[in-house]
């Protein structure tokens, strides 16, 4: 499956989005409860937020695929998420308080939509282009 240009560029994507998205979740807790001070209902907002758009997301993937095509969805999640994670140093540039939660929250929200809907298709499309009978391993 390396020979194959779609699956490795769709590898390659998925491994940069992961390395960076479990750097950022290791330390966002630490900026969330240390240097923001919103506390653990703080967090808890915000990830419940974040939640709620991957739940939306993958409701909404098939008919977005229907609209938009499955080619041109798979970037515009990752940039959808992408956009959501800039609001994260945002947030943090704000300062304590409700706009930090806020921006967060929102940036959360469209990170896990975006990551829901890029996932869903990456993995519907890997499973069309890989030949019967191919080891996934």
């Amino acid at each position: 499956m390396a020979s194959h240009r779609l699956i490795r560029r769709i590898v390659a994507s998925t491994a940069t989005s992961n390395l960076f998205s479990s750097l950022a979740y290791v330390l966002m807790p630490l900026v969330i409860l240390r240097e923001l001070g919103l506390g653990p209902a703080g967090l808890g907002v915000m990830l419940s937020i974040g939640s709620v758009g991957g739940l939306l997301g993958a409701l909404a993937t098939p008919r977005l695929a229907a609209r938009i095509g499955e080619g041109p969805l798979l970037p515009l999640g990752l940039m959808v998420g992408g956009a959501g994670v800039v609001l994260f140093p945002l947030a943090l540039a704000a300062g304590p308080g409700p706009v930090a939660l806020v921006l967060l929250s929102v940036g959360e929200f469209a990170m896990s939509f975006g990551v829901i809907v890029y996932n869903v298709m990456q993995v519907s499309m890997r499973q069309r282009v890989c030949p019967r009978g191919s080891s996934a391993g």
